[in-house]
């Protein structure tokens, strides 16, 4: 298995656009997107080669590393992975004496309400805790032809911050849009802002997933999208491709042991001009309770671990999250 871990460092501040919201907030994303980092080293790639055209001399490498079965994986901050949603948590603010914070269905922990405070407690929604990301929020206003500040068009962007470290996994053939790169673009604004520092290390090892012999415990990191015997969106991930990812011969996802959430994913393709299809897509945070015939070797679990389940897995969906340890505290009054 070739892969690498990959940590960007923002020099300027980036704006991972969500699509601007009805009222004046522009929000960004709280982490850096597969899409988005495949798309800044094609960016780099065409600058240094030229244009992938038919007929080019570095088009077939081209194609190799940005459409070929290598994986762009998202990127997290330290702290800024999803929330499962199979986790039960308060609903409000934890009491001052709260010790436990989550009570995670897929390991069979349950409860309707904590002992301490005793307030009822309500499953997880897939969230990046804000607190974990350091974002800016600018207001700014629309300009005229002229420079001048139009009325009634303020809006608010927000951006993370310059000296954000963000990590992830590339894998396979993407590895090599790494090479000889200390230095990304991402984001909108590009202009102004987007510059980032790289590194990269091939001898990292990926992390173990959550298991327990033959049984794993899948949670997505970013949206995944699967689909049927018929084509159709599905929230259940593809037990065949599954089997064959981990090597065993047979796999079975109980339908009482996953915890989903449906959501809907678009995008831009920037050296087209236009928009990606909408995708009818699992939401992160969404984990499933994985039963294997035979335990699968770590090998194995760990090239899953960095190559992701579904469909587009190149642009980042269907990444899976490492083993995330529960939070604790003394709570908040």
């Amino acid at each position: 298995m070739i892969a690498a871990r990959v940590t960007v460092t923002l020099r300027q501040p980036v704006h991972v656009g969500t699509g601007p919201l009805p009222d004046y907030r522009n929000p960004t994303h709280l982490h850096v997107p597969g899409s988005v980092l495949r798309g800044a080293c094609a960016a780099v790639w065409i600058r240094r080669f030229g244009a992938p055209e038919p007929g080019t001399r570095h088009r077939a490498a081209f194609l190799d590393v940005f459409e070929g079965d290598g994986v762009f994986g998202p990127l997290h901050a330290p702290g800024g992975l999803p929330e499962p949603i199979s986790v039960l948590k308060h609903k409000y603010r934890p009491g001052p004496g709260c010790t436990r914070l989550w009570w995670d269905r897929s390991r069979g922990e349950t409860a309707e309400q904590c002992d301490v405070c005793q307030q009822r407690l309500e499953p997880a929604k897939g969230q990046i805790d804000e607190d974990s990301v350091v974002l800016a929020r600018r207001a700014r206003a629309a300009l005229d032809t002229e420079g001048v500040a139009i009325d009634q068009q303020l809006f608010r962007k927000d951006v993370l911050r310059p000296g954000s470290q963000f990590t992830g996994w590339v894998s396979g053939p993407a590895v090599h849009a790494f090479e000889s790169v200390d230095t990304l673009w991402l984001g909108g604004s590009r202009s102004t802002g987007g510059t980032t520092t790289v590194q990269i290390d091939p001898d990292a090892r990926p992390e173990l997933l959550e298991r327990d012999g033959s049984r794993l415990i899948l949670r997505l990191a970013s949206p995944g999208i699967f689909v049927d015997a018929a084509g159709l969106p599905t929230d259940v991930p593809d037990t065949v491709e599954l089997t064959a990812a981990l090597g065993v011969h047979r796999v079975t996802i109980n339908p009482q042991a996953r915890w989903t959430r449906w959501a809907e994913a678009a995008g831009w393709h920037a050296a087209s001009g236009l928009a990606k299809p909408t995708e009818r897509v699992v939401g992160p945070g969404s984990t499933y309770v994985v039963e294997c015939d035979t335990a699968p070797s770590d090998d194995a679990v760990r090239r899953l671990a960095v190559s992701g389940i579904g469909l587009r897995r190149r642009e980042g969906f269907g990444a899976l999250c490492p083993p995330l340890p529960a939070p604790t505290g003394s709570g908040v009054a």
